[in-house]
């Protein structure tokens, strides 16, 4: 099994987040075993410790795991937080879901200013056709 980087961080906090590991600190190499663990296929995956490592560095700068005082890691609030909203591929998830939204309604609004850009002259032109008639008669 091959994890996307997006997968990778999902899973680095998802393991973070059970009832031990969430008030605890660890090394790197203890979170990597654990990890491997709860995704044992990881272990035949040649790039997943060069980006396991990037992936804590990027956890760590969104501010969602932090070192304590001997350079060990522990999952923030935030980090808890986020894994239980869906972490980052239910964030990409959501907002997709809201970009698709925000285009379906800018081409309605579109659509619709062109109907009524359409309706405008149609009317200016019935009451053109009433005033030109009037003199006619």
């Amino acid at each position: 099994m091959s994890l996307s980087r997006i997968e990778s961080l999902d899973e680095i906090l998802k393991w973070f987040n059970n009832d031990h590991n969430s008030t605890s600190f660890f090394s790197e190499d203890q979170i990597l075993d654990g990890v491997i663990k709860l995704v044992p296929d990881l272990k035949s995956n040649i790039h997943f410790l060069p980006d396991c490592i990037h992936a804590l560095k990027k956890l760590e700068k969104d501010g969602f795991i932090e070192r304590n005082d001997q350079g060990k890691l522990g999952i923030t609030f935030e980090g808890l937080v986020y894994i239980d909203s869906g972490g980052y591929k239910g964030n990409i998830e959501k907002e997709t879901i809201a970009y698709q939204i925000l285009d379906r309604n800018n081409r309605l609004l579109v659509i619709g200013s062109w109907l009524a850009g359409i309706g405008t002259v149609l009317l200016f032109s019935v009451e053109l056709w009433k005033v030109l008639c009037s003199f006619c008669h």
